[in-house]
């Protein structure tokens, strides 16, 4: 199930990157983080796991 954001940073304020970073580590556009964080679209369950795997990933 996908998840709708309101107006939080996808991943990358906690780890201190940009939009631009968050979407090249991802493999997706920055305007598709943009889309998220203002909850405009659903969030897929993919880029959610994604995220999780870069901050744990960012925090080892």
């Amino acid at each position: 199930m996908s998840r709708r954001s309101s107006g939080k940073p996808v991943c990358g304020k906690r780890l201190g990157l940009t939009q631009a970073a968050v979407a090249e580590a991802m493999g997706i556009t920055r305007r598709a983080v943009i889309y998220y964080e203002q909850g405009a679209r659903l969030i897929p369950k993919v880029v959610t796991l994604a995220c999780k795997a870069l901050e744990a990933e960012r925090t080892a």
